[in-house]
């Protein structure tokens, strides 16, 4: 009499077909997973853009443009007689006044560049930590075309 105390070589490939299939699955599944969570992070980015943009356009009724590069927009606030920074330090995409206090409008931004189009009317590009690259354009000194 023969005394069998584990599987066959046929059962442990049955059982390692049936853990590897599960394992395919799961990587797809998670596969899906992280592209849908690009996406909506996408989708969250692309409206926090939109909203930015938005405030600037408000905001900006009120300046004046002194200085502009690729990187930054000096500005004068018209009414206030007070002079600002519009541009990207440490990852934050803020307007900063010269006695140091500021006004956060971002955060997470790798970089940031400002094209003049025409004398009222600019291009901003900014690219995201995760790769995001977002170009929008933006109205200073209230000037709508």
């Amino acid at each position: 009499m023969v005394n069998r105390n584990g599987f066959t070589l046929i059962e442990c490939i049955i059982a390692f077909t049936m853990l590897s299939g599960l394992f395919l699955i799961f990587s797809i599944s998670s596969q899906g997973l992280n592209i849908i969570k690009q996406h909506h992070n996408y989708e969250i980015q692309k409206f926090q853009v939109t909203r930015l943009v938005d405030r600037l356009e408000n905001d900006a009724l009120n300046y004046k443009i002194i200085d502009a590069n690729d990187r930054v927009l000096t500005i004068k606030n018209v009414k206030t007689n007070k002079t600002y920074q519009f541009g990207l330090w440490w990852k934050c995409l803020c307007l900063y006044r010269n006695d140091g206090k500021f006004l956060s409008y971002m955060l997470g931004v790798k970089r940031v560049a400002f094209k003049e189009l025409t004398p009222y009317l600019y291009v901003i590009t900014l690219e995201f930590d995760n790769g995001s690259i977002f170009k929008e354009e933006i109205y200073i000194n209230g000037q709508k075309a």
